[in-house]
C-alpha cells in the first residue's frame, strides 16, 4: 500500500498455482534482503547510517478493524482452497480509505525468478537463510 496519510488498508494473497508476490511487484527488496542478512550484516549496516533502519521507516498504528477485514478475507480464501467450494481468488487488494476490496487478475510474470527458480523445490532449491 501506499504510505500516505489518510490511506489505509492491506492484501491478501493465496499462492497455490502460479503467480506470487514478485510476480505482483508488491515485495520490498530491501526489505527481504534485511530479512536474509545475519545480525552481524544487521548491525553493520546500521553502524554505516548511525541508526537503526527501522527507525526511518514510516508505519502507522496497527488498527483492529482493519486487521480484522483482511483477517475475514484471508479466512474466507483459504476455505474456499481447502473446501473446493470455488478457486481462491489470487490477490486481494482492501483499500480502507476508499472502502472497497480490488481483485487482481493480472496474469503472472512468465520470467519469474521465484516461481521458475524455487518454488516447490523444497530442499532442492538450495536456499538459506
Amino acid at each position: 500500500m501506499t504510505k500516505a496519510p489518510g490511506i489505509y488498508g492491506g492484501r491478501v494473497c493465496v499462492s497455490v498455482g502460479d503467480g506470487c508476490l514478485d510476480c505482483f511487484d508488491l515485495l520490498d527488496r530491501k526489505a527481504v534482503r534485511r530479512y536474509f542478512e545475519t545480525d552481524e550484516q544487521r548491525q553493520r549496516e546500521d553502524e554505516i547510517y548511525g541508526i537503526p533502519l527501522e527507525a526511518l521507516e514510516i508505519k502507522g498504528p496497527s488498527v483492529s478493524p482493519v486487521n480484522g477485514v483482511i483477517a475475514a478475507l484471508a479466512a474466507t480464501e483459504f476455505m474456499a482452497a481447502v473446501t473446493g467450494l470455488r478457486l481462491p481468488t489470487r490477490l486481494q487488494e482492501y483499500r480502507g480509505h476508499l472502502s472497497k476490496v480490488v481483485v487482481n487478475n493480472d496474469p503472472p510474470r512468465p520470467d519469474c525468478p521465484c516461481c521458475k527458480g524455487i518454488r516447490s523445490k523444497g530442499a532442492d532449491a538450495d536456499v538459506e537463510r
